[in-house]
């Protein structure tokens, strides 16, 4: 697989980990936004004061499908009536942070979709929940947003409504949010969410700016269930057994130091992961080793899911729970 071209290293504001010790810190001084966490893909869409509109992963490379279904649809000419509206407030080009879903359907279908080259994206099966925006010319300076989270909140309404108005195609949404003053009402508010069947809350600082990277100022809460690693090696069916000679799951090193063996595939997985690896085989056989393409899924960026994590740090039942890449395999989007 062709490694996709970075086009605007966009290094977004993110969330950190979860910290109570910070997280009540921050109420003591004021008080907390508390974002809805959707279960999505996150869309890092960068619209310019001329040319293209650019619909990209947090890696800054396109998201293929609904690159093309956008040009398909000319969606562009709705950014340039956006832009030259009198209440735009970045008529001269801005980045839009937003999570794109597929209603009803978990992350990893809205990532099959989007990773399909070949069929544009239907833009009426999806929702784009907006949560941040930041002027073009601060992006593209690598530096931070001087702009609190408390005032986003407000770009972030004003933007969302020009892009209903001026971008009809898609179902454009402000992220769902709630400030919270205690602790006691953060947990309830995230009890709700969790009872909702989504991913579980973003928490902001009011008073932080938008940073680019992972900076403390926002923290991600949800449980402790998935973590996201790189496969180093493959695990095949044990000889004799029904999966003899198939591909059961990945020997994955987590971000946390720890390697683990993440299995739990479906009978399609087996089967898909196993041709896939067979394929790649022959061809490395036919050209004596010479061919360019790398075995498949070494190094791929993977996410895994687990019941538990030990004192020690290791997982209890670790499995295969969805590629990380979209854009580019090697890469988490």
């Amino acid at each position: 697989m062709a490694v996709q071209e970075v086009i605007l290293k966009t290094n977004p504001a993110g969330p950190v980990d979860y910290s109570e010790k910070a997280i009540k810190k921050a109420l003591d001084a004021s008080y907390l936004i508390a974002d809805t966490k959707v279960d999505g893909v996150q869309l890092n869409l960068v619209a310019p004061s001329s040319g293209f509109i650019q619909f990209l992963s947090r890696a800054g490379k396109y998201l293929p499908a609904i690159q093309s279904s956008a040009v398909a649809m000319h969606l562009g000419d709705g950014f340039a009536k956006l832009r030259v509206d009198d209440t735009c407030i970045y008529p001269n080009g801005f980045m839009l942070q937003a999570e794109i879903v597929t209603p009803g359907q978990p992350a990893e279908v809205t990532a099959g979709n989007l990773r399909r080259k070949s069929v544009p994206l239907d833009l009426s099966s999806i929702e784009v929940h907006v949560f941040g925006v930041v002027p073009l010319d601060v992006v593209e300076s690598g530096k931070d947003h001087d702009v609190t989270h408390a005032i986003m909140k407000y770009h972030v309404e004003a933007m969302t409504a020009l892009l209903q108005k001026h971008v009809p195609q898609i179902a454009w949404k402000v992220v769902e949010s709630v400030d919270v003053f205690t602790y006691e009402e953060l947990q309830r508010v995230y009890g709700v969410r969790r009872e909702e069947g989504q991913e579980g809350l973003v928490l902001k600082d009011p008073l932080a700016i938008w940073k680019r990277g992972k900076k403390v100022g926002q923290w991600k809460m949800k449980p402790e269930d998935t973590i996201d690693g790189i496969v180093q090696g493959l695990i095949w069916g044990t000889p004799g057994l029904g999966n003899e000679g198939k591909v059961i799951g990945f020997e994955v090193l987590l971000e946390d130091g720890h390697v683990v063996n993440a299995c739990g595939l479906t009978q399609a997985q087996k089967d898909e992961f196993t041709d896939a690896v067979a394929e790649w085989e022959q061809l490395d056989k036919k050209t004596g080793g010479l061919h360019v393409t790398p075995k498949p899924y070494i190094d791929w960026a993977v996410e895994v899911s687990f019941m538990e994590r030990f004192k020690d740090g290791s997982l209890r039942h670790p499995s295969f729970s969805r590629w990380r890449g979209i854009s580019d395999p090697l890469v988490k989007e």
